[in-house]
């Protein structure tokens, strides 16, 4: 296990982590929001996300980074959540692009 200090190669390795747990969190949550609670998949996605933004955020406060730019830790969250407004936004355009222009189905497999 990979102990929490002060190494950018040890910070690195536990952000890239956080963040494949964010992903498989926010992807994951997708496709049961979408497949198994009907849910409309802009708005899967956005619950999602946060979910996974939440994991990332959680996980990076208590086990990446030891020191703290910002000692207010509401200012930080909603710092965190600021930016992740901006890819929600982004995630959202995207999944909407492929999904209405392109008609990429999220149930269908993509055949190359």
């Amino acid at each position: 296990m990979i102990l929490k200090n002060d190494n950018l190669l040890g910070q690195l390795i536990r952000y890239t982590f956080a963040g494949g747990l964010a992903f498989i969190v926010d992807f994951g949550g997708l496709y049961i929001l979408t497949e198994f609670a009907h849910i409309h998949y802009l708005i899967s996605a956005a619950i999602s996300f946060i979910f996974g933004l939440s994991v990332n955020y959680f996980i990076s406060i208590k086990w990446v980074f030891d020191k703290r730019s910002i000692s207010n830790k509401k200012i930080e969250f909603f710092i965190f959540g600021a930016i992740g407004i901006f890819g929600l936004g982004m995630n959202e355009f995207i999944i909407w692009l492929f999904t209405e222009r392109f008609q990429l189905d999220l149930q269908q497999p993509i055949n190359l």
